[in-house]
């Protein structure tokens, strides 16, 4: 009936070995990606037996001049929130200077990816993350822990109809196994991928979350001056707690 209209070859037409090559080139090329793609889930299981974990889980009764409550362990929230065998220990400790501070201590289960970001759950509790930054503190016994920083907020009405805002501190960290340790989520998540692979052994990753209230004020009136006092006072117990929860790596 004359030539495609479109100047295409017809269907059926061209170069047949060519295009045989090109199929099976992609085919290979496509088996490889699979191949590859199921040794790396082969040799990076979701459940797998663990290295020893970095932290001790057990936080003391006392802190320097702060002296801590009973400890408890997981919430009704929690148990939503985290995957199956994840533990938590919490202690809240009262300072000489009117401050609290809450101590929450969670230990990952056999499944990977079974912590999470702080970013997930304090929005969930009326919680706005103002600032985020990473910060070193000198511990008692001469070494520097690295953690993440948040400066949050809140506010409510007072019955008389003020905005108030509360403000606090949450501070934060993630020990893995053999001393390993980072302020970022995500450096942990591929810090456990790449030690699964290069040097043979899975991380059990713990994370230390403080938090310490700051003040609740009406909005507007925050007080720069305050909120460094509060984070002073906090690195200085982080520096005292730090030693007794952080496990020896093995030799």
């Amino acid at each position: 009936m004359g030539a495609n209209p479109g100047g295409h070859p017809a269907p059926g037409t061209g170069n047949g070995r060519g295009d045989i090559r090109a199929v099976l080139v992609h085919a290979a090329a496509v088996v490889t990606l699979v191949t590859a793609a199921l040794l790396f889930c082969a040799w990076t299981p979701t459940a797998v037996a663990m290295a020893e974990p970095g932290l001790v889980m057990e936080l003391p009764p006392e802190v320097g001049s702060f002296r801590g409550s009973p400890e408890t362990e997981m919430n009704s929230l929690e148990k939503q929130l985290f995957a199956e065998g994840v533990k938590v220990k919490r202690r809240t400790y009262a300072g000489p200077g009117n401050r609290a501070i809450v101590a929450t201590l969670v230990m990952s289960g056999p499944v990977k990816k079974s912590l999470h970001e702080p970013t997930t759950c304090l929005p969930n509790q009326g919680w706005t993350i103002g600032d985020t930054e990473e910060v070193a503190i000198k511990l008692e016994d001469g070494r520097e822990q690295q953690g993440s920083l948040m400066h949050i907020f809140r506010e409510r009405l007072s019955p008389s109809g003020l905005r108030i805002r509360e403000r606090a501190l949450n501070l934060y960290w993630y020990q893995g196994s053999h001393g390993v340790s980072t302020p970022s989520y995500n450096v942990s998540y591929a810090r456990t991928y790449l030690d699964s692979i290069l040097r043979n052994f899975n991380h059990r990753w713990g994370q230390v979350a403080l938090y310490m209230s700051v003040s609740e004020r009406p909005a507007g009136l925050d007080d720069p001056i305050e909120e460094a006092a509060a984070k002073e006072e906090l690195f200085e117990f982080i520096g005292k707690l730090a030693p007794k929860i952080l496990a020896t790596p093995a030799r």
